[in-house]
């Protein structure tokens, strides 16, 4: 149960993203500013990075991909740091297009967690993997050497791109191996989402992969509790787009049912599926009659994983 405390916090937090959100100008400042004083922030290195990196490798291993293979691969959404593009090219020497609506990168937090992302990874390496142990190396040799992205990402086969639309139009058909997302669908209002379903379908080679990790959680809650919470559960769709919801933190309310039909809408083939729950399900009065149609694994569920291809 949320505190009364906390209740506040979460509408004074609602509102200030609000009028954050209120003009063009007023949200390239948040950004400026997240980005100026956010590096210390973002060049930590938590266990669920690692975890998460781990199982898209996992996923794309058990697909067939190999370490020699040939691939090209696309990061949707690849943020402050490229963090999960970065974990692949430890292992995988293909080529990595990173796509994102702005440009929040930040290199000397990219520089110094994917040094620590190395060390990691070098510790725990299996004694099967020398190969990739000759390449994390090598990589590490370099990226001590290097100043800026523009320096890095020829050694890594890395092409950064930037489209302020949110458009995919540009990128070929069938050209993309692996498309691949960590906390970014959950961002992306439906009706667009069910439009890239569609061209994601379409650059996607045939038998082409396709993995999302999505965060089902209400995000405003991380500004105020270590908690994990659906709170946004409570709210009707006029309420939330009117008081809570706003450009700066967005987030659809979609549950895990809905990214299934829409996927499987686009003819994808799902391969893969799981994930995390709240311990306790939400009493009753704590959901909104607009939820209340979805079934209680969906209400409990803070965290998607799921893969598909394109057959």
């Amino acid at each position: 149960m949320i505190s009364l405390i906390n209740k506040i916090k979460y509408h004074a937090y609602a509102q200030l993203f609000k009028v954050l959100s209120s003009s063009g100008s007023s949200r390239k400042a948040y950004r400026l500013l997240a980005k100026r004083f956010g590096q210390k922030k973002h060049s930590l290195l938590c266990p669920s990075d690692v975890r998460q990196g781990e199982l898209i490798r996992q996923i794309i291993r058990n697909r067939g991909y190999h370490q020699p293979d040939p691939v090209v691969f696309f990061e949707l959404g690849t943020g402050w740091t490229h963090s999960y593009a970065v974990y692949l090219s430890l292992f995988y020497p293909g080529r990595f297009i990173l796509y994102d609506i702005q440009d929040n990168r930040q290199f000397k937090a990219f520089k110094e967690r994917t040094t620590k992302l190395i060390e990691g990874v070098l510790v725990d390496l299996d004694t099967g993997e020398e190969g990739a142990r000759e390449r994390i190396q090598s990589i590490d040799r370099v990226l001590k050497e290097t100043s800026s992205f523009e320096e890095i990402y020829p050694y890594l086969s890395m092409e950064y791109l930037i489209d302020a639309d949110g458009s995919l139009d540009k990128i070929p058909t069938a050209s993309i191996d692996i498309l691949f997302s960590v906390d970014v669908l959950e961002h992306i209002p439906k009706i667009f989402i069910q439009y890239n379903a569609k061209t994601f379908y379409r650059i996607l080679k045939p038998g082409g992969l396709m993995i999302h990790f999505i965060g089902l959680d209400d995000h405003l809650m991380h500004y105020i509790s270590t908690e994990i919470s659906k709170r946004y559960l409570r709210y009707s769709d006029f309420s939330w787009k009117a008081f809570i919801n706003s450009k700066l933190q967005y987030i659809n309310r979609l549950q895990s049912g809905d990214y299934l039909r829409l996927f499987a809408s686009a003819n994808f083939k799902q391969v893969f599926f799981s994930s995390e729950q709240l311990n306790e399900p939400p009493a009753g009065s704590w959901i909104n009659k607009e939820f209340v149609g979805y079934d209680r694994r969906q209400l409990l569920e803070t965290r998607l994983f799921m893969a598909w291809v394109k057959e």
